[in-house]
């Protein structure tokens, strides 16, 4: 049996898969196990179940929606308490990218068998494994990194925790429990969405206010003379606090709804949402309550008892104490869609430096806030515990990543400013500069009449042909604030007399004259182009799938190997412990360090560029032993790129081919990409869509030389 097949074994022993999960199919894949563990949620889980006191839930996310920052965070934590609880070594780690680019997945599996092995794994009683010997074949790795890109967002990862998270029956348990009685005969017609919409926020609020108070009255208050008051206090959390809160909160909505026509409600639950905020205590806690319960209840045959008479007092012994537990947290995640209202809630990578940082002279930073802060643009709280938004040194504004563009200009109040261009402005063809303001090119020459109104300030001279810095805006004023960059001049000019700046992009770099350089390639027509060559022969190509992304393409022990490139914080790199700021520098230091250094496997330099006709590489390696590689290569420098670009005369033929287009679509809304897989829109966006199969409505398509998911409901497609 294959290692990973013993793997997959050795992780149902341990309960963190079931025993039906689709790694146990006849038809399963080494990239069923791979893209079930590459967020780390389960690999967390395998700890605690290994050693419950080894890992605090806290530390883990356990829907990281395959978020990079959250995965490898999850990753993260499961190799350090690896080291800490298990006594470990590092060297029998993989790295975090080994498993989330699923670059090295025997080295995954390595590792998880040392693990098996470790004295706290055995004294579970569980076989470690492998329990039988198993010829390693590495082949059936080589495909994954690319497997893991091709089914992008298509994978059901919900399937991945059934086991450890029996959501359903949570879901269950509330439904049942704000199951209305046998309704009365109803004055409004049933055919009034409306009304029957505000009847279930009454009757679902009302049953939940009841439901709460149960708990306290039939359970908390019996079990005092039980527990201790800190055993009592992890279990109930904070209910005494949610009770007052909801008995509060369901008068006021039936007051809303049966006095006043429901015409206050909104202003009800954006009155109570900072109070409504003590669920996230409750949300974060409820599992250790239950694990803590459960212990509990196992080891005190009394409590047990008890638990049994309150549940048969609270409600004929339907439902259990530890039922009960998990309805506040359904509860608090149903709001959303009685109210109809939808948050978006995007978890956004790290960035130092985002693009609006010093908009209307405000100088943002990422800021962890101690308090509950809401943005002063869209009013919504920060989101998250730590890194939450941005925080302006300048004003002590607090502001979401996306929302920086529109935040008024620093150290004046929402009245009396006037909003900045971008807001009602073209953003998209307007070009900013390093400050963060807008630059507008002049087309009618002003020297100051008419005449600015008084309460504004100066005129300012302007000539057709300058360019002006744009520091306050409103659609509806005749007159804009602006510096003209040639005078260095402050004043106001006509809105009419200027035009937006046209953007400008860094002039591309272009590759064709290397020697390695490939162009747009697939990996079979880079397979070709090796296939016959000598070994350690190599060449660098875009990959189709992903523009502005490289691979190296390399031939190794007769068989051409594949590793991608990453672009990630505007850094080349192919192995996690070093980077490079352009590709030329990563060529050139791999001509003389070994590729081993990222890939244990494939010990060998970048030593022929496969441009170099065969019988030269061969004649020059026979003179290798007394030349550098860079001599042989013969490569030609140039300046450091941001990005590389390849003209259509010199790009192979082959890079005409492009992914079909089922059609065009164009953005309703601003969207702002999680991580690199996903697609950053702005509104009046054009979207050529590739694919529709994602799951949740998520499409994928190409905006702006960049491709990636992005959800369909952003967007609205052309006929």
């Amino acid at each position: 049996m294959e290692p990973w097949r013993q793997c997959a074994q050795w992780l149902i022993r341990c309960r963190v898969l079931p025993h039906n999960h689709r790694v146990t199919w006849d038809t399963a894949q080494v990239f069923d196990l791979a893209q079930t563990l590459r967020d780390g949620v389960l690999l967390c889980q395998l700890l605690k179940n290994l050693q419950p006191s080894c890992i605090n839930l806290k530390d883990i996310n356990l829907r990281p929606q395959m978020s990079q920052f959250l995965c490898l965070k999850n990753i993260r934590t499961f190799l350090s308490v690896c080291c800490e609880a298990f006594n470990m070594k590092k060297s029998d780690l993989f790295e975090a990218f080994d498993l989330f680019d699923v670059r090295d997945f025997a080295k995954v599996i390595e590792t998880l068998s040392k693990l098996s092995h470790t004295p706290i794994a055995l004294s579970c009683g569980i076989r470690p494994f492998p329990t039988e010997e198993s010829v390693q074949d590495e082949d059936i790795y080589k495909a994954l990194p690319d497997l893991i890109d091709e089914s992008g967002m298509e994978e059901d990862d919900e399937l991945y925790y059934d086991c450890v998270y029996r959501e359903d029956e949570a879901d269950e348990v509330y439904e049942d429990l704000m199951k209305a009685e046998a309704a009365l005969p109803s004055r409004t017609a049933e055919s009034d969405i409306r009304s029957c919409c505000l009847l279930e926020i009454k009757q679902t609020e009302e049953k939940y206010s009841e439901t709460l108070e149960s708990i306290e009255k039939f359970f908390m208050d019996p079990l005092k003379k039980f527990l201790p008051i800190v055993d009592l206090h992890k279990i109930f959390i904070n209910i005494p606090e949610l009770v007052k809160l909801h008995k509060s909160l369901v008068l006021e909505v039936n007051d809303s709804i049966t006095h006043k026509s429901s015409q206050n409600l909104y202003q009800i639950f954006l009155k109570f949402k900072e109070r409504l905020l003590i669920y996230g205590e409750y949300c974060s806690q409820v599992e250790s309550a239950i694990s803590i319960l459960d212990s509990v209840s196992k080891t005190r045959e009394d409590v047990r008892l008890k638990l049994e008479e309150c549940s048969k007092r609270a409600n004929n012994g339907k439902f259990t104490l530890r039922d009960l537990l998990v309805v506040p947290m359904q509860r608090v995640l149903k709001y959303h869609l009685l109210l109809q209202l939808y948050f978006l809630c995007l978890c956004f990578r790290s960035n130092i430096r985002p693009e609006y940082a010093t908009s209307n002279n405000h100088e943002f930073k990422m800021h962890t806030f101690e308090r509950v802060t809401s943005c002063k643009v869209c009013q919504m709280l920060l989101r998250g515990t730590f890194f939450q938004g941005y925080f302006c040194s300048k004003c002590g504004t607090g502001a979401h990543k996306e929302c920086l563009g529109r935040v008024d200009t620093c150290g004046r109040g929402d009245s009396g400013t006037l909003k900045p261009w971008r807001e009602n402005g073209p953003s998209r063809s307007v070009r900013y500069t390093d400050s963060g303001l807008p630059r507008l090119q002049v087309i009618r020459t002003y020297s100051g009449y008419p005449a600015p109104p008084v309460n504004n300030g100066p005129s300012l001279t302007i000539q057709i042909g300058d360019t002006i810095e744009l520091i306050r805006a409103d659609p509806h004023s005749l007159f804009w604030q602006g510096k003209n960059i040639a005078t260095g001049e402050l004043g106001f000019f006509p809105s009419d007399a200027v035009k937006p700046s046209p953007c400008q992009m860094p002039k591309p770099v272009d590759y064709s004259g290397q020697l390695w350089y490939a162009g747009a390639m697939e990996r079979v027509q880079a397979e070709v182009e090796l296939m016959n060559r000598e070994n350690s022969t190599y060449l660098i190509r875009h990959r189709t799938k992903e523009i502005r992304e490289y691979a190296i393409s390399i031939k190794y022990n007769n068989e051409v190997k594949h590793i991608k490139i990453l672009t990630r914080d505007g850094f080349f790199r192919i192995a996690e412990n070093r980077k490079f700021k352009t590709l030329m520098e990563l060529v050139e230091y791999y001509k003389h360090q070994s590729l081993r250094e990222g890939f244990r496997s494939l010990d060998t330099t970048l030593l022929f560029p496969y441009k170099v006709p065969e019988n030269e590489a061969g004649h020059a390696s026979n003179r290798t032993s007394g030349m550098s590689t860079s001599v042989l290569c013969g490569f030609a420098f140039v300046t450091a790129p941001e990005y590389s670009f390849v003209p259509p005369s010199t790009a192979p033929f082959w890079s005409v081919l492009s992914p079909k287009i089922l059609g065009i679509a164009i953005a309703r809304y601003d969207f702002c990409a999680r991580d690199m897989r996903e697609l950053s829109l702005f509104k009046g966006d054009v979207v050529k869509i590739y694919t529709k199969s994602g799951t949740n409505g998520w499409w994928r398509g190409e905006s702006n030389g960049k491709v990636g998911w992005f959800p369909s409901t952003y967007v609205e497609e052309d006929e």
